[in-house]
């Protein structure tokens, strides 16, 4: 039951980032440095996520269900792994830890277009 709920909470975040991430640019078309850097990232993680709502959905759905264990390192990983940068990764500007390990892995400035 844990699978499915998971399962749809995965599917939720699938669609709302793909709603998040096919707006980029509008209404004119401009992508900031920061999102430009980011799109790939943003689109692998997107699909990932809608791995992770397929597969819990199909092992849940199972007439045997995984043992409990399995399914608690099943939820965390794809938790920390999948769903949690996808709904990070857009709204890292706003936080100046992101913006720290952004100018610590790339050694350039967060730049994320707001500005005069």
């Amino acid at each position: 039951m844990a699978l499915l709920g998971w399962g749809l909470f995965a599917a939720l975040v699938f669609l709302l980032a793909w709603m998040d991430l096919s707006s980029l640019g509008f209404p004119d078309g401009f992508l900031s440095p920061y999102e430009r850097s980011t799109i790939t990232l943003r689109t692998l993680l997107v699909w990932a996520s809608l791995l992770v709502a397929l597969g819990c959905l199909a092992f849940g759905s199972l007439p045997r269900t995984p043992r409990a264990g399995l399914v608690a390192v099943l939820i965390a990983a794809s938790g920390v792994l999948v769903l949690a940068p996808t709904v990070l990764v857009p709204v890292c500007p706003d936080y100046a830890f992101c913006r720290g390990l952004y100018l610590k892995w790339t050694g350039s400035v967060l730049d994320d277009g707001i500005g005069g």
